[in-house]
């Protein structure tokens, strides 16, 4: 069976896929059985307290003091998720970490390069630590006016094993705009880079910083990673130096519902709206929408393609971008300890292999995903409107 623009998996592929799996561990578990797509999707609109809860055991949520419910309070706004839970994103993020593939792909205009698990906990555990020295505890904002490097992922882990909330926008945003958003959160620590590569320039950001920074009187500190290598004038801290620091990664529990980072509006309406996510709200989402939608499950080798291609498809199976959605961070706790790929390039730029690999990849698993949905799914998505109320 073949559609336009999609790829269909076969019976074998649908057996084994992460859905099909999901729907026989809620089976065995006593969650009830269901035998498409759209009895689950029915059951999960139907009764969000039976859906959430099923999420957080099949994924086996560490938590280091467990929820006394699953919703508390149910008014809007004030609903309570998961109360009496303290959890941490980060925890989630490097439970999982793995020596068999990479934590993250980097890829630029001038280069590409991997970043083993060993050193993003690494530099993680020390910047965190580098984060306390100066007094940085929960609640305290940590931002970034960063291009898509590797470092940015770095920062906003840190600033998440401290209780930390993170904003971030990228450079290529105007310093008004910047100021407009990260001003908001009264930052406490800057991360920057002196510049950034895209359309095959070198774009010189030194002036926007010192800029941005004179709008922020609540810095302690401007800490930056040398993207372009230049020299930045004023009390800043080299990267190299705040992540030098030998320290075991110490990660602060936190309430279910304690801000993780904030997006922001576009601002087209009036100043740009800073928009809360907690820790237990995006770690649960992560959880659910980067493996339970899946394409196929890992080792399934989809009609037509090699084994060099299915090897492939395996290293980029996880692409997000770390300035991204309104330029603010956004991580990959897949619970798999899969690889994030990060680009900093045009999309017109010519790239190296790494980054034409990578990109041919991402369009296939695109394709694969459409198909795979289609096929769960069925003809006709399911229209809660048209469903009788709960207990009718």
């Amino acid at each position: 069976m073949t559609q336009p623009g999609g790829w269909i998996p076969d019976e074998a592929t649908l057996a084994g896929a992460n859905l099909t799996r999901f729907m026989a561990w809620l089976a065995e578990t006593g969650r009830g059985r269901y035998g498409d797509y759209h009895e689950l999707l029915r059951k999960s609109v139907d009764d969000i307290e039976w859906f959430w809860d099923a999420v957080w055991k099949y994924f086996d949520i560490q938590a280091d003091s467990l929820p006394r419910a699953v919703l508390g309070n149910r008014s809007m706004p004030g609903v309570e998720w998961f109360p009496g839970a303290t959890i941490n994103y980060a925890t989630e993020v490097f439970r999982h970490a793995t020596g068999e593939r990479p934590a993250l792909i980097v890829v630029g205009e001038d280069g590409s390069g991997e970043w083993s698990w060993a050193r993003l906990k690494r530099e993680t555990a020390a910047f965190a630590a580098y984060l306390r020295s100066l007094g940085v505890k929960p609640g305290d904002s940590v931002v970034g006016y960063l291009p898509n490097v590797a470092e940015a992922v770095v920062a906003a882990l840190a600033a998440a094993s401290v209780g930390a909330i993170w904003g971030v926008c990228n450079q290529d945003v105007s310093v008004d705009g910047v100021i407009a958003r990260l001003g908001q959160v009264e930052p406490a620590v800057l991360v920057a880079s002196d510049g950034s590569v895209y359309g095959g320039k070198r774009i010189d950001r030194r002036a926007e910083l010192a800029t941005i920074r004179g709008a922020m009187p609540t810095l302690r500190a401007t800490v930056v990673v040398p993207r372009l290598g230049l020299t930045i004038d004023g009390d800043t801290v080299p990267w190299a130096t705040a992540v030098q620091a030998d320290a075991a990664l110490d990660i602060t529990p936190v309430p279910f519902a304690h801000p993780l980072w904030v997006m922001f509006s576009s601002g087209t309406t009036g100043k740009p709206k800073g928009i809360v996510h907690g820790h237990g709200g995006v770690l649960l989402e992560h959880l659910k929408y980067l493996n339970l939608p899946a394409a196929e499950p890992r080792g399934a080798q989809p009609k037509g393609m090699t084994d060099e291609e299915v090897a492939k498809m395996e290293k980029y199976r996880r692409k997000k971008l770390v300035a991204w959605l309104d330029e603010c961070g956004f991580l990959d706790a897949d619970g798999n300890g899969e690889m994030l790929a990060e680009y900093d390039a045009g999309d017109f730029w010519k790239k190296d292999e790494l980054y034409e690999e990578a990109r041919e990849m991402v369009r296939e698993e695109r394709k694969m995903q459409s198909g795979y949905r289609r096929t769960m799914r069925g003809p006709r998505p399911y229209n809660r409107k048209a469903q009788p109320a709960s207990g009718q």
